[in-house]
């Protein structure tokens, strides 16, 4: 006991005295430096989890005169243990018996011994873990077969459970079981269209894991794809594509049109994709849905209808094999018909149900009792049972009427038919005819077999002459094919006019084709004439040379015949056109020219002056021939109809007529006012004049004695004859226009405006009368009885007015600078030119295509009437009074403010339009 004691006391002392420096650090009895209890205790002490019940103890130790290493170990309160006891120089060891259980706490310490020595004990704890599988994923294999598969994250656990619930029911706890390291496991019994919910975890005797879950819901995947089609007239093929796996086959169920679903109307096995239905209703709409099933599971249902058809035949065509017999063939489009059947219907009649019937996949068909000449309606259809298919129709008339009749006329007398042969078996056609109202002739005309033409020699000149044409064997006739000519001997086509030159025309024409035509006749008409029969000839031309720019000039051919002449043709017209117009002479006066007036025969030219003076110019050359004689401004002159006269009107307030080939005075008249207007009667007996004095009067020029006077109530400002000379014309400052009988001075009608009347002028057939007014107005009367026609209108006074030659056009000229040409028919405006002042007068040229217009503007203009289109313009130096053509066309003349006549030569050509 002492010796013990004292070696303690010893080793204490060693410890509290310094070490040497060659003392053995891992020799903690080391007799020069005893190290302490912590100091050659263990280090880096380590404890790690390395299987659900095993835990790996590893540390270090650099002192090596030990004995070993003891190791102990308590869970959570209880008690220290030495588990273990290790050899110097080893450095781990394994706990088997590591309870799986993160609520354990496992405390470990450890520490070296050397005999009864112990160094300090070092210390670790950890809480087991029990780790759980994790990626849990479910695949569905087949209908009921659900694979699962997950991560196994445990080492030596003796398995997995798997739990399973469905829907919303209970867990069914280890519904299935696996072994250890397995990580798949197969439901084969879940329930489809069911939410199926899945919970794996690893366990090892009565310690489980974690669980990880996942749930899905098992489809049962439904056919697609389906498709009908029809194989017979009543079956049909159902074809689908298969998506799921292990069923046990396939329900077809069934409804027809609006009726009820025929449930499990067919069951086909597993894997099978078609159904054939021989039962299919035609013409119903078949609804089919195809569903996978198992057990008594079913997928969801697919759909599809088909309204099978009972395919019509087709291509129906007829043919007459003779008068009465007919044959049908059509082409067969159905499968499985028990044959077909014929209706028949003739005319408007009723169809004979069933007339024939043929057996399956017979396409032929011989009625041995057609009707001729009337149509024969068939139609034929397939039929199975008592179903049918639609039917296919066509007709035919046995013994076909013949066609495409034509009649055409091939001379003055004959007529020629000419139709369509459409059978063989006619033994000739027969022709009947009319004349207009009469009764038919039957039989009027016969051809033989295949003759498809035939003559009337009879036929009558611009009658309307029908035919019937049709086909005749035994007792039977075809329909007949009727048609009618209205026969005329039109005129020869293509009729023109080709200018040689100035004074010589071609008429030429396309031959007659009508086959007894011996000749032609060409009429002519010399501007507003007759037409005159003018030559014949046998040729399809005609040249004639004696044109001349004077006048115009209509024509027209007509063919003839020994005992016809046929329709006049289309008139064209050949119009005398200018080209250029040019200054002729100048004739001067000393006060402002208000009037210019041409004789009938175009040689002389007279013009009146505010000088006083009347004037006689020489037209070819311009030369002043004579003057006569006034006291005041003379408005008016006027050349008698013989050319042997001329009139003058003046503000001296008298009428002057003078012998115009050398200016000698014949008589006087007198007025108590200015006389602004004179006029002669077409046969040159009388003389009218038209003064401020308020009256008409007219005399008698053979000796001037006055016959009668008319009374206005203002000034009268125009005078015009009509062109029989019985009528005369008047107008007015008091707003009216009057007509006179120009034997009596009977007034015979009046006719008002609502200001002054300037200008009056009769239409060349003196049915209509025109008057322009200041009231802005053109006034068209009925002549004979004073009725107003019609009403043109401008924008300010109209001061002259003038009708063409032809009748058919009206000029006026106004002070809204416009000169305006109205269809005098109808007062329809056909078209307007323009001045840039008042336009004072206008007229027409003899031809009538032509119009002049004088102007306050210094200007004369003339136009084309056929478009209103501006031709030429002549200047003078002050406003134009007057503008006068001359009797042949050839010369204008203009008077002028400006003190001067001017006289204007007009080059032509001709031009050919259609005439009326």
């Amino acid at each position: 006991m002492l010796r013990l004691i004292n070696r303690l006391i010893l080793i204490s002392l060693i410890l509290i005295v310094t070490c040497e420096k060659d003392y053995d650090w891992k020799n903690p009895f080391d007799p020069n430096c005893k190290l302490s209890p912590d100091e050659w205790a263990p280090s880096d002490f380590k404890v790690e989890q390395i299987s659900v019940t095993k835990a790996k103890l590893t540390w270090k130790q650099e002192i090596t005169n030990i004995e070993g290493f003891k190791i102990e170990k308590k869970v959570d309160d209880s008690n220290w243990e030495i588990v273990a006891t290790i050899k110097k120089n080893v450095r781990e060891w394994i706990d088997e018996n590591v309870i799986p259980d993160s609520s354990k706490i496992h405390y470990y310490r450890i520490y070296a011994y050397a005999g009864d020595n112990t160094s300090a004990p070092v210390s670790k704890y950890f809480k087991p873990s029990f780790p759980a599988p994790s990626a849990l994923s479910i695949t569905q294999l087949s209908v009921d077969i659900l694979k699962l598969k997950w991560t196994d994250n445990s080492k030596e656990e003796e398995g997995f459970k798997i739990d399973r619930k469905i829907g919303s029911g209970e867990w069914e706890i280890e519904y299935g079981t696996v072994g250890e390291n397995t990580t798949t496991f197969s439901d084969s019994n879940a329930v489809p269209y069911e939410i199926n919910y899945y919970r794996v975890y690893a366990y090892k005797g009565d310690v489980n894991s974690n669980a990880i879950k996942a749930n899905i819901t098992p489809e049962f995947p439904g056919p697609s794809n389906l498709s009908i089609s029809q194989l017979a007239v009543d079956k049909i093929k159902l074809v689908w594509t298969d998506n799921s796996e292990g069923e046990d086959g396939f329900k077809i169920d069934r409804k027809i049109g609006n009726g009820e679903w025929e449930i499990e109307y067919g069951t086909v096995g597993e894997n099978v994709t078609t159904f054939t239905d021989t039962n299919a209703v035609p013409y119903e709409i078949n609804y089919y849905r195809v569903y996978a099933y198992k057990g008594n599971t079913n997928s969801n249902a697919i759909k599809a209808n088909i309204t099978p058809q009972f395919p019509e035949p087709s291509n129906l065509s007829i043919s007459q094999l003779a008068v009465d017999k007919i044959k049908l063939v059509w082409t067969d489009n159905s499968e499985g018909e028990d044959g077909f059947k014929i209706d028949r219907k003739i005319g408007s009649g009723e169809w004979e149900i069933e007339y024939g019937t043929v057996g399956e996949n017979v396409t032929t068909f011989t009625d041995s009792n057609a009707v001729p000449h009337e149509i024969n309606y068939y139609r034929v259809y397939a039929y199975k049972g008592n179903l049918s298919s639609s039917g296919i129709e066509d007709t035919i008339i046995p013994f076909q009427a013949p066609s495409e009749l034509k009649i055409i006329q091939i001379s003055d007398h004959e007529v020629k038919l000419s139709w369509k042969d459409n059978t063989d078996f006619e033994e000739g056609y027969r022709i009947d005819r009319k004349l207009s109202n009469d009764d038919w002739e039957v039989g009027y005309g016969k051809t033989g077999v295949n003759e498809t033409e035939w003559i009337d020699e009879s036929a009558l000149l611009n009658e309307t002459i029908y035919y019937r044409v049709y086909g005749y064997a035994d007792n039977y006739t075809t329909q007949k094919i009727e048609g009618e000519i209205q026969t005329a001997f039109p005129a020869p086509s293509n009729f023109d006019i080709i200018v040689i030159s100035d004074t010589e025309i071609k008429l030429v024409w396309n031959h007659h084709p009508v086959e007894n035509v011996i000749g032609y006749k060409v009429e002519r008409k010399v501007n507003d004439g007759e037409f005159e029969e003018y030559a014949t000839t046998t040729d399809t031309f005609y040249i004639d040379t004696d044109v001349s720019f004077d006048n115009s000039y209509s024509y027209r051919v007509k063919a003839y015949t020994d005992n016809n002449v046929s329709d006049p043709g289309n008139v064209k017209k050949l119009v005398p056109y200018p080209t250029t117009l040019s200054l002729l002479w100048t004739g001067q006066h000393s006060g402002e020219v208000r009037s210019v007036a041409f004789s009938p025969d175009g040689n002389l030219l007279a013009s009146g002056s505010s000088d006083r003076t009347v004037k006689v110019w020489d037209n070819s050359n311009g030369s002043l021939l004579w003057t006569g004689q006034h006291s005041g401004t003379v408005y008016s002159v006027s050349f008698s109809p013989d050319g042997n006269l001329l009139a003058s009107g003046s503000s001296d307030n008298t009428v002057k007529v003078w012998d115009s080939s050398n200016g000698s005075l014949l008589w006087t008249g007198q007025h108590s006012y200015a006389v602004s207007s004179v006029s002669f009667s077409p046969d040159g007996n009388l003389l009218a004049s038209g003064s401020s004095d308020r009256t008409v009067k007219v005399w008698d020029n053979s000796n001037g004695s006055l016959l009668w006077t008319g009374q206005h109530s203002y000034a009268v400002r125009s005078v015009a004859f009509s062109p029989d000379g019985n009528l005369l014309a008047s107008g007015s400052s008091d707003n009216t226009v009057k007509v006179w009988d120009s034997n009596n001075g009977n007034l015979l009608w009046t006719g008002y405006h609502s200001y002054y009347i300037n200008s009056v002028a009769f239409s060349p057939d003196g049915n209509l009368l025109a008057s322009g007014s200041s009231d802005r107005t053109v006034k068209v009367w009925d002549s004979n009885n004073g009725n107003l026609l019609w009403t043109g209108q401008h924008s300010h006074a109209v001061l002259s007015v003038a009708f063409s030659p032809d009748g058919n056009l009206l000029a006026s000229g106004s002070s809204d600078r416009t000169v305006k040409v109205w269809d005098s028919n109808n007062g329809n405006l056909l078209w307007t030119g323009q001045h840039s002042n008042a336009v004072r007068s206008v007229a027409f040229n003899p031809a009538g295509n032509l119009l002049a217009s004088g102007s306050f503007d210094r200007t004369v203009k003339v136009w084309d009437n056929s478009n209103g289109s501006l031709l030429w313009t002549g200047q003078h130096s002050g406003t134009v009074y007057s503008v006068s053509f001359s009797p042949d066309g050839s010369l204008l003349a203009s008077g002028s403010y400006d003190k001067t006549v001017k006289v204007w030569s007009i080059e032509y050509e001709w031009k050919v339009v259609d005439g009326e």
